[in-house]
């Protein structure tokens, strides 16, 4: 059963951008959640590897592996269940209505567009790792 106490849900952060490494960490962690940062793809990828999360939160452009690559890699390279770990793709890009129509075909659970209110952040949140504990069932 989903339990709604976020602090036992582990959310790992591939975010380029220092200063919103240091937003989406405030953010996370005023939502009660518990996570930690890398600076790119092949950085998450490796930290996945490694050590258990719950969910991703990706930006698309980042250096070494972008997010559509770091996405596909970990779907192809990691095995059950971390290949299954919801991500959920963020862009600032203008191309970003684009991206909300495909982001299912590109690997990605969940799309949210920069700026984002922190309620819409926790309404997905709480959404895939909802659905996430349903299908462990």
């Amino acid at each position: 059963m989903y339990k709604n106490n976020k602090h036992t849900y582990k959310i790992l952060i591939a975010e380029d951008f220092g200063p919103s490494r240091v937003v989406m960490s405030d953010i996370l962690e005023s939502l009660g959640y518990l996570y930690e940062t890398v600076k790119d793809g092949y950085e998450a990828f490796l930290a996945l590897r490694d050590r258990h999360f719950d969910l991703i939160l990706m930006d698309i452009q980042m250096p070494n592996l972008n997010g559509f690559e770091a996405a596909e890699f970990i779907r192809r390279t990691l095995s059950y269940p971390k290949n299954a770990i919801p991500i959920i793709v963020m862009t600032g890009w203008e191309f970003a209505s684009e991206i909300s129509k495909t982001y299912k075909e590109e690997g990605f659970d969940g799309f949210i567009k920069k700026p984002f209110s922190i309620d819409t952040l926790d309404e997905l949140l709480d959404e895939l790792l909802q659905n996430k504990e349903k299908n462990k069932m």
